[in-house]
């Protein structure tokens, strides 16, 4: 369900690795939720080293849609903090501001090197936390195995709780989370062909707006 309000706010996810490698096939991101007065226009800008992916630049300019909302995607050329600031096009003096972290990957086990986790996105079931994996190249290990324990989470572009994701040539992958209830989810990482290839961890999803200020139901998801 999404929510119209009468002011502007931000939700962001947190946790994506920087973008160490541009060339890669993967590029890490996380989530940026905006919600505000339905069809508003908003300017948003980022930090220096930080960019919408779906701009590839630092400022984003467009109107929010009939819900009064938007989400973005920002993918950062070095670790650190990106602030975020944002204010309506047609009445400056509404503004908003939120923070994002970029970080590195944690280490894994096995032939799973690593993975990252962008995790407290908005829980309305269209904002995206994501799961990123790297692993070693190899022609035997070709996907790397996702379980998501919980029956409101979802992965994007798969129907059920576990999924087999293809692996990139570099031995990456990645997958978004949706989940329609503010809720942690647990999750377990796998390799099927390389044993002692496992790890478990938290992803979050946060209710937002703020109960209190969400105004009236535009839409049912």
């Amino acid at each position: 369900m999404i929510k119209s309000t009468t002011q502007l706010y931000l939700n962001a996810a947190t946790g994506a690795p920087w973008r160490d490698n541009t060339s890669a096939p993967v590029v890490p991101v996380n989530t940026l939720t905006i919600s505000g007065p339905a069809g508003a226009g908003v300017t948003v800008s980022l930090s220096p080293n930080a960019y919408f992916n779906e701009t590839g630049t630092s400022i984003w300019q467009n109107n929010l849609d009939e819900n009064g909302s938007a989400i973005l995607h920002v993918f950062s050329l070095a670790p650190g903090l990106t602030s975020i600031s944002a204010y309506l096009t047609t009445n400056p003096g509404m503004t908003a501001t939120a923070s994002m972290m970029f970080g590195d990957y944690l280490p894994g086990t096995g032939s799973l090197t690593g993975y990252a986790i962008s995790t407290g996105a908005a829980a309305n079931g269209r904002s995206q936390g994501h799961i990123y994996i790297r692993s070693y190249p190899s022609e035997d290990i070709t996907t790397a195995r996702v379980s998501l324990n919980s029956s409101n989470a979802t992965m994007e572009g798969y129907l059920f709780s576990v999924a087999d994701i293809p692996l990139y040539e570099d031995g990456s992958c990645s997958v978004a989370i949706l989940d329609t209830m503010a809720e942690t989810v647990n999750f377990t990482i796998s390799l099927p062909k390389a044993s002692g290839s496992v790890v478990s961890s938290d992803i979050v999803f946060i209710s937002f707006p703020p109960i209190a200020i969400q105004t009236e139901t535009i839409a049912d998801i």
